[in-house]
């Protein structure tokens, strides 16, 4: 029989396939009686985009987001509280999970598709054959419209 301990670590490797600049995943989380708490990791590079935390912040929120998607799948509703008070700084949110019939997120089948190696980026320019493929990705997906910006 599953348990709810079960479930919310199947949760959190779910969260844990977000995408993250060079896939440092600059998380980490908690997981305490019926919430995950998730953290700060720090991160050493020296890429721009990772100054102010400014990158950090973005991939947390993609996992932090990917947890709540794969909380739904799991039956659960979720109450998010980002930034939560009365916390060490590297606290940035607080995922509160209870059993509820809630609708299934259709982005979830997504989160098992999508793997990684785990390793950082090839510094090199696309090639035409992979900028093509990017551009004939289809311009729609689940009803939002997505663009390639391409510099």
């Amino acid at each position: 029989m599953k348990t709810l301990r079960d479930d919310l670590e199947a949760i959190v490797r779910m969260g844990s396939k977000a995408p993250s600049g060079d896939n440092l995943q600059p998380w980490y989380c908690d997981i305490v009686h019926n919430h995950i708490e998730v953290h700060v990791r720090s991160v050493s590079t020296p890429h721009e985009f990772w100054h102010h935390r400014t990158g950090a912040l973005i991939a947390q929120g993609a996992y932090i987001e990917n947890l709540v998607i794969a909380s739904r799948h799991f039956g659960y509703g979720v109450e998010v509280t980002l930034f939560p008070q009365g916390v060490p700084d590297t606290h940035i949110a607080t995922l509160v999970l209870t059993k509820d019939n809630c609708p299934e997120d259709q982005l979830v089948r997504y989160l098992s598709e999508r793997t990684t190696n785990r390793s950082h980026y090839t510094r090199r320019p696309l090639a035409e054959h992979e900028k093509e493929a990017l551009l004939n990705v289809p311009t729609t997906l689940l009803g939002e419209t997505a663009r390639l910006v391409s510099v």
